[in-house]
């Protein structure tokens, strides 16, 4: 089912999945998706499981809501919100960083932790590593100050779902 969690002045819309007593596991989507790139996990963990897929602000059907607001502060929310002590908490990427600053933050709402390819806060910055990488830096950049977002689009999915050195759209 799909329902609607408040954090500050923002409605962050979350699907669940199995009952108030079923074990439950928060799902952190990607800096590319949603709440729904969860979906397939959510069917195949099956009955006795209560998934939670929350989408962040600016993702989804939650509104970009313009406060000052953390997504750690969002989350915990959610895990209120739905009377959840602790979870088993799974993140991708941008949702993998925010697990782990969960799991940091707050470890007594963490049960286990499961991480698929997450970024690290504080972790060095990477500096191009070859030339079709710069390249698509100074594109993205010429885009954004363009104000061309379908380009900007585009070339975000080519870095993060191609990867810069394989054919765009693979």
């Amino acid at each position: 089912c799909r329902m609607f969690v408040t954090s500050g002045t923002a409605r962050l819309a979350v699907d669940v999945t199995g009952a108030p007593g079923d074990r439950p596991v928060l799902m952190l989507h990607a800096g590319v998706c949603d709440r729904r790139s969860w979906a397939p996990l959510a069917d195949a963990l099956g009955p006795g499981v209560r998934c939670i897929a929350p989408d962040r602000r600016g993702f989804g059907l939650t509104p970009y809501e313009p406060e000052p607001h953390a997504d750690l502060v969002d989350t915990v929310a959610v895990l209120d919100d739905l009377g959840v002590a602790a979870a088993a908490v799974v993140g991708a990427s941008m949702g993998g960083r925010l697990a782990l600053d969960l799991a940091l933050a707050r470890p007594d709402r963490v049960a286990a932790l499961v991480l698929v390819g997450p970024g690290v806060r504080g972790a060095p910055v990477l500096v191009p590593d070859s030339p079709a990488v710069e390249a698509l830096d100074r594109a993205i950049e010429a885009a954004e100050e363009a104000g061309d977002l379908d380009a900007v689009n585009e070339l975000e999915a080519r870095v993060w779902l191609d990867g810069p050195h394989a054919p765009a759209g693979r």
